[in-house]
């Protein structure tokens, strides 16, 4: 398994609502090494990189909701710079119609220089709605022509909406640094190795092209989230 192995921890959602100390552990020993966080509990900037350093983990973005972008900004900066973090990825926005797209691309062109003057970058992080066409291009295709904010993309999300995402990878590396690894099925998430998702395709076209890092995630871990992203870890490293 690479070094850049990831993991989304709103996987392990289940798991952390009883604290973080005892899921970070359990994600370094199955040989992580980065985390992307989606919420925080109610640990302080302290206890995170405590835990974090505690386990040898890193932090490589976090899924950020916009009202504590736009109704905390300033408390949202300084928790992510404490704890190493500098990729506020935007986990979601309905984007059903061009007019809502258009308010999507202004607050994101209204937050990202905000964020890059604190030495921070700012991210989207698809589904498989952000590939419906608005005046011949998709919405991902006008965030990336109408923004400079990155990608972060939901292989799993492009596959199930018609698009091959190595394809995509490839003609947008330059805006593609994290990329979300995941399987499925008929629009149902699955461990890796359990759908019928080009994984194997994504993962070497990732490893060739040098993404920052290579980020598991199940929407829907069965059982539970521990099981599911260790089924997923194994069938990386007796697979890949």
């Amino acid at each position: 398994m690479v070094e850049n192995m990831g993991l989304q921890l709103y996987t392990l959602r289940g798991e952390t609502e009883n604290g973080f100390a005892s899921p970070l552990k359990k994600v370094a020993d199955m040989g992580i090494r980065y985390v992307e966080f989606a919420g925080f509990g109610d640990m302080s900037t302290e206890e995170t990189s405590s835990l974090l350093s505690s386990n040898g983990l890193k932090v490589i973005g976090a899924h950020v909701a916009l009202d504590l972008l736009e109704n905390d900004f300033d408390g949202t900066v300084a928790f992510h710079k404490a704890i190493g973090n500098d990729k506020i990825i935007i986990p979601w926005y309905m984007t059903d119609t061009e007019e809502a797209m258009n308010a999507l691309l202004d607050t994101i062109n209204t937050l990202q220089p905000k964020l890059q003057a604190q030495g921070l970058t700012l991210g989207y992080h698809n589904h498989d709605q952000e590939f419906k066409i608005f005046g011949g291009k998709t919405v991902l295709e006008h965030i990336l022509d109408r923004t400079d904010a990155f990608l972060e993309l939901d292989t799993f999300w492009a596959y199930h909406a018609g698009y091959d995402p190595v394809a995509f990878i490839r003609a947008h590396r330059d805006r593609i640094p994290l990329i979300h690894l995941k399987d499925g099925r008929n629009g149902h998430p699955l461990s890796i190795g359990s759908g019928d998702a080009p994984c194997q395709a994504v993962y070497d076209c990732a490893v060739e092209l040098g993404v920052d890092a290579i980020i598991i995630e199940n929407d829907n871990p069965e059982p539970d989230g521990i099981t599911d992203v260790q089924r997923s870890v194994s069938y990386i490293k007796d697979t890949f």
